[in-house]
């Protein structure tokens, strides 16, 4: 498993405790695996660093069981101790650069843009995927408008490397994404707070190919 998995249609599953109160999130992530999920990020932000660390060892061996990928949010030094693919980058925290020069060249970086600068920007620097946000309102970013399909589509059709869009992404609307000529879709609710997780994944999956 390796970089060429981002090029195919993709489910992409970011995993945080938060969303998943009384419930073992790796249980929850090892069902949504069997379901079709490829690339599981794990983001804690709220989390110490020791406490990162320990949850991504125990994240990682579970999902390389399954020969699936796993990816660290921000943390470079938990990356390199859990035995990572890579790492995700946000605005703020380490750079491509320096995730890139701590993680070596076969590590999987992605950067999380809103716009077409960024996007830009994260290729220029070396990024191996962008993740595209928010595209459908979401929770998670109360009060904030929506970016839509539009801005979606500026970026793959400007994109050297593989797109996956994300935020308020679930099983009405999923659709949408892969005609818009995206067949990689990232996840956070719609899987972790589904009754049935390995089900709704792979519904999720499903409308992808």
């Amino acid at each position: 498993m390796s970089k060429q998995l981002f090029s195919q249609p993709l489910l992409y599953l970011i995993a945080t405790k938060t969303l998943v109160p009384g419930r073992s999130l790796v249980d929850t992530v090892a069902e949504a695996i069997r379901g079709g999920v490829d690339v599981v990020q794990l983001r804690e932000k709220d989390m110490l660093k020791g406490q990162v660390i320990a949850l991504a060892k125990e994240m990682s061996s579970i999902v390389k069981q399954k020969g699936k990928l796993l990816l660290i949010n921000h943390h470079l030094e938990a990356a390199l101790e859990a035995g990572a693919d890579g790492v995700h980058l946000g605005r703020k925290g380490p750079t491509i650069r320096e995730a890139r020069e701590a993680l070596g060249p076969g590590a999987i970086i992605g950067a999380s843009v809103h716009d077409l600068e960024e996007a830009r920007n994260a290729v220029e620097e070396g990024a191996d995927y962008l993740l595209v946000s928010h595209i459908f309102p979401t929770d998670s970013k109360p009060g904030a408008p929506p970016k839509g399909l539009e801005l979606l589509q500026r970026v793959l059709y400007n994109s050297s490397i593989p797109v996956i869009a994300l935020g308020g992404i679930n099983r009405n609307n999923i659709q949408l994404v892969a005609e818009a000529g995206c067949p990689r879709a990232a996840v956070m609710s719609a899987i972790l707070t589904a009754e049935n997780p390995r089900e709704t994944a792979k519904s999720l999956k499903e409308m992808l190919l």
